[in-house]
């Protein structure tokens, strides 16, 4: 008999102190590519502590803003972020939804002793581009056929979006 139950999912405005494994865009602009949705502190902090910008480290390690091409960054102190690739600065919801699929899928596939906390930040503020990361977040979650004891998986997932109107929470309702 095979079960399967969704993480929880939720709106945030901001991504909160302890996020879990946070997860943020590289997209591709005229004039080179840029992390998306990366709190200005936390880039400083982690440029200061690493000796390089986040960006640069993410491409060290195979990283691009090719579309849904993920990679995991470990910071100090413990903390996990995940770069994914956006492609085009100007995204729809079909880039954000298989972006942030390949990033859950990612993370999802990482050793954990417990549910992962997973916080989405790629600067979403439009309906149709919130629906697309949390389609492409809960989508990733599923799974097939029993699930091994020792993939613990995804407990929550947090979208950060600067928009507060009902739309926003309609379309993560809807997702």
């Amino acid at each position: 008999m095979f079960s399967f139950s969704l993480p929880a999912i939720a709106l945030s405005t901001s991504v909160g102190k302890d996020p879990g494994i946070l997860v943020v865009g590289l997209a591709q602009t005229s004039d080179g590519d840029i992390l998306v949705g990366l709190p200005d502190d936390r880039a400083k902090a982690s440029a200061k502590a690493l000796g390089v910008d986040l960006a640069t480290l993410a491409a060290q390690l195979g990283g691009s803003a090719k579309n849904g091409k993920a990679v995991l960054v470990p910071l100090p102190a413990g903390q996990k972020l995940v770069v994914v690739g956006l492609g085009p600065i100007d995204v729809t919801a079909e880039q954000v939804r298989r972006a942030v699929g390949a990033a859950v899928r990612l993370i999802d596939a990482l050793p954990a002793k417990a549910a992962q906390q997973v916080t989405v930040s790629l600067e979403t503020a439009e309906p149709g581009i919130i629906k697309g990361a949390a389609e492409g977040a809960l989508l990733a979650t599923y799974r097939y056929g029993p699930t091994k004891a020792e993939q613990p998986g995804i407990a929550s997932i947090t979208l950060v979006s600067a928009n507060k109107k009902p739309e926003a929470k309609q379309a993560l309702d809807l997702a």
